[in-house]
């Protein structure tokens, strides 16, 4: 089951670098305001380039991938996709 992550906002997970050889692509899309009042359930360190959040929004959970100054999202999905592609994610087995 996914919970908040514990500590302080801004620590979080250092996802790899670059992805496994074999990773699964994700279909990100431009982020939009349709889901600004979602709520963070996870990310990653905002030390990082790029950062990702774990957002839940109307029963779904949803990937937001921040790249400087350009969010995209991920498509929304059903709480066991989301959890299996999020940990995917920080494994580095998608991107």
């Amino acid at each position: 089951m996914i919970r908040p992550t514990a500590g302080h906002e801004g620590c979080g997970i250092h996802v790899p670098d670059t992805p496994n050889k074999d990773h699964q692509a994700i279909e990100w899309t431009p982020a939009t305001n349709a889901y600004q009042r979602a709520r963070q359930l996870q990310w990653t360190c905002q030390s990082r380039r790029v950062v990702y959040y774990l957002l839940s929004a109307g029963g779904r959970l949803i990937i937001k991938k921040v790249d400087g100054r350009e969010a995209f999202l991920s498509p929304p999905m059903l709480y066991p996709d989301g959890e299996e592609l999020w940990s995917a994610l920080l494994r580095g087995d998608a991107a």
